[in-house]
């Protein structure tokens, strides 16, 4: 399909460096559902504190503030913390303490020379256990699809978490997303293959989420409650907060959700090796949250998923990139068979453009352009060659939008939407592929004009569907650069061995007649000589051209080469076929017939 460029919505630009400027990760406050406490490693000494710990322990936060967190928990629940943090334990969070009759949840997080404890109240839900969790992934194992394994993720996830929506997102290569697959209440607008841009999923929160793999937002109506901090604090009042639980979020992703419909959210990363290529979200009308044990088992299915979903797409990359060099290969096997390779290329039974499915392609040669299908002018081309492969500062130039990538190509190239060119060896020779616009209508998850928004830096108003006409965009080259790039080098290959082979027989032939030289003579009189030591027959006819240095003085040597080249065919015509006639210099030739006396 033609590639999508979230960039060129309106305002985009200027909301995704506003959304750098947030501090996701120091908000400075946490969710008011649960209570951070921050001690020193060692001496347990509490230097931060959320202020509602009041609600959630029964201790106003001021009062913790200096004091050991023994003093809150008691040395044996303290020793419980040391084990969870000590790798070499079994012991893993949570710990389940109770404060006030009530059970909660102790997750502990190591932070440089500090420790990170966070409290949430339990909650008792009717979702999903362990058990329920890991039938689950055994269920999507047997996915045989990309779409298949998506689809079968958002079912299992709304199974096991309740939640009126749950979406699964993937992200494309300019960082906007997709919803490749949903499951939601009945009652719900549907958002399955709408797309929505970056700055909804920002750069720095795509980063965070790549080390933090859960997110919970439990209710979007309530503010944060703010950190207090002791004056002495290691790192002062700063408290990096990305790996807490309960670290708040943004006012204006708190207005996103409300605008969304949305008073709660959990979502899952799905990672392929240092990459975040999706998302799994769950979203409710109403607050919610999910209990942390739950959550660590979405967190396994997710990652379960993540890499089943990194095999499957592999193995069509595999299965795609064999067909591709199949043909490659047929196409070079040909090169090594025929006189001119161009018409191999370029009308053979397999082509460049079966190669890489395009509307036209052009070789260069030297002074050379051949092209098949629909190509730019060649004398446009050419002007430009060398520009072209120094605005992309790297060996091969490959775009599916020359207006986007590259305005000042794109106005000398006006018919051409996708452009990939790999230079062929390093005289300004080249291999080239075009690509035409092909229209397209983008379907948004919400109408992203400058009417949908109260300021341009503002969330959406509403998230009705709004469909968009692209244009300026081809289909996307898909990693095929990869494979022209290995062409260009097989036929540098080929343009080698057919110079080397030149070398060699001009290295053994007489330059003006094409006749064997002294050198190849004297090689063939060898094997002669050798053949009258076994008895055979071997004669030997020198040649002189009489008076020959009148001729160039007379007529010049234009003339004296023409004479010597007239020569040199008169003899060949009366020798035989097996004899070596050769031309030993100047007007002087010799014919060395084998097997006769005469």
């Amino acid at each position: 399909m033609p590639s999508v460029d979230a960039r060129q919505l309106p305002g985009e630009l200027q909301r995704l460096a506003e959304c750098m400027q947030e501090p996701i990760r120091t908000p400075g406050a946490v969710q008011p559902h649960g209570a951070l406490i921050a001690a020193e490693r060692g001496t347990w000494r509490i230097v931060h504190a959320s202020e509602n710990t009041d609600t959630i322990l029964g201790v106003e936060a001021l009062t913790l503030l200096g004091r050991p967190l023994t003093d809150l928990v008691g040395p044996e629940a303290a020793e419980s913390f040391s084990e969870v943090l000590d790798e070499s334990t079994a012991s893993a969070n949570p710990v389940r303490l109770t404060f006030r009759n009530h059970p909660v949840d102790v997750i502990l997080h190591a932070l440089g020379d500090l420790v990170l404890v966070e409290f949430e109240p339990v909650q008792l839900t009717a979702e999903g256990s362990t058990p329920a969790v890991f039938g689950a992934i055994h269920r999507l194992t047997r996915a045989t699809t990309v779409q298949e394994l998506w689809d079968g993720t958002a079912i299992e996830m709304r199974r096991l978490t309740g939640f009126d929506r749950v979406m699964v997102y993937h992200f494309h290569p300019d960082a906007h997303g997709e919803v490749v697959a949903e499951q939601r209440a009945d009652d719900m607008q549907p958002y399955l293959g709408l797309h929505y841009p970056a700055s909804d999923i920002p750069a720095q929160a795509r980063d965070l989420y790549l080390s933090k793999l859960s997110r919970v937002i439990a209710n979007s109506d309530v503010e944060g409650s703010p950190l207090l901090t002791l004056a002495d604090a290691p790192g002062g009042s700063t408290l990096d907060l990305s790996g807490a639980e309960l670290r708040s979020v943004s006012p204006h992703h708190l207005q996103f959700m409300r605008n969304m419909g949305q008073a709660s959210t959990m979502s899952f990363s799905l990672i392929q090796g240092d990459a975040l290529i999706g998302m799994i979200t769950c979203a409710h009308r109403t607050p919610r949250r999910t209990p942390f044990i739950l959550r660590q088992g979405l967190e396994i299915l997710a990652n379960q998923v993540a890499l089943q979903l990194g095999s499957m797409v592999e193995i069509e990359r595999l299965t795609r990139m064999g067909k591709v060099r199949d043909i490659r290969t047929r196409l070079v096997a040909r090169l090594d068979v025929v006189e001119d390779f161009v018409p191999a290329l370029l009308h053979g039974p397999v082509t460049l453009l079966d190669l890489l499915p395009a509307d036209g392609a052009l070789l260069r040669l030297g002074e050379t352009a051949s092209s098949v299908g629909v190509v730019p002018p060649i004398d446009v081309l050419n002007g430009i060659a060398a520009r072209i492969l120094e605005l992309s500062g790297t060996p091969t130039l490959v775009s599916d939008s020359l207006a986007l990538d590259y305005p000042e190509l794109a106005t000398l190239l006006p018919a051409v939407a996708g452009l990939l060119i790999v230079p062929l060896g390093g005289d300004g020779d080249y291999l080239a592929w075009f690509r035409h616009e092909v229209g397209q209508t983008v379907r948004w998850l919400g109408d992203q004009s400058p009417a949908n928004r109260l300021t341009t830096l503002s969330p959406r108003n509403t998230f009705a569907e709004w469909r968009q006409a692209v244009s300026g965009t081809a289909i996307s080259w898909d990693g095929l650069d990869a494979e022209a790039t290995e062409l260009a080098r097989d036929l540098e290959g080929v343009l080698l061995r057919r110079t080397e082979s030149q070398l060699a027989e001009l290295a053994l032939h007489d330059a003006l007649t094409g006749l064997p030289n002294r050198r190849m003579l004297m090689d063939r009189l060898d094997h002669a000589l050798e053949l009258y030591a076994r008895g055979g027959e071997v004669s030997l006819l020198f040649i002189d051209l009489d008076s020959f240095k009148g001729v160039n003085d007379t007529w010049g040597h234009a003339a004296g080469d023409a004479v010597i080249t007239h020569a040199a065919r008169q003899i060949a015509a009366v020798s035989r076929a097996q004899d070596t006639v050769a031309r030993i210099g100047g007007d002087e030739f010799v014919v060395l017939c084998e097997n006769t006396t005469a």
